[in-house]
């Protein structure tokens, strides 16, 4: 349905996938300098995760990292990924290969919708993720050890 869509992938090493996906993949070896401008010239971010005990236990990095920079999400919407959702319209959880699908297409087909979602995810960050919000949280808790 969207034949320019390449799958820009940013890790350490290149992801092996089946089928007609690896002719979009596009591997960026991941580093500090090339993370952050990487992640910026994406138009969507996903966090794909199985519905498992290990899954639910991971914090929304990723997702956070994307909605950062100002990227919409579309993600699994597991464990913390889902209280990150519930924050504001950041982004799409997606369930099936059909919600994948269709949310995927819906961002990508509305430039409007894309820089709402990236704007707000931003603010979601600043407000509830960012140094700023959680150290004076942190220093609280410190001072609560004996």
């Amino acid at each position: 349905t969207l034949p320019d869509v390449v799958f820009r992938v940013i890790a350490d090493k290149k992801p092996k996938f089946r089928g007609e996906l690896n002719s979009k993949l596009e591997f960026v070896r991941w580093s500090p300098k090339i993370e952050v401008p990487g992640i910026q010239s994406m138009t969507v971010g996903i966090m794909p995760l199985a519905d498992t005990e290990w899954e639910r236990g991971k914090c929304s990095f990723k997702m956070l990292q994307y909605m950062a920079c100002g990227i919409p999400v579309v993600v699994s919407p597991v464990g913390m990924n889902a209280q990150v959702l519930a924050l504001g319209e950041a982004g799409i959880g997606a369930k099936t290969q059909e919600e994948w699908i269709k949310a995927l297409i819906t961002i990508l087909s509305d430039e409007r919708m894309r820089r709402e979602m990236g704007a707000i995810g931003r603010r979601i960050v600043e407000e509830h993720f960012s140094i700023d919000v959680i150290a004076p949280r942190l220093a609280e808790e410190l001072k609560k050890i004996k």
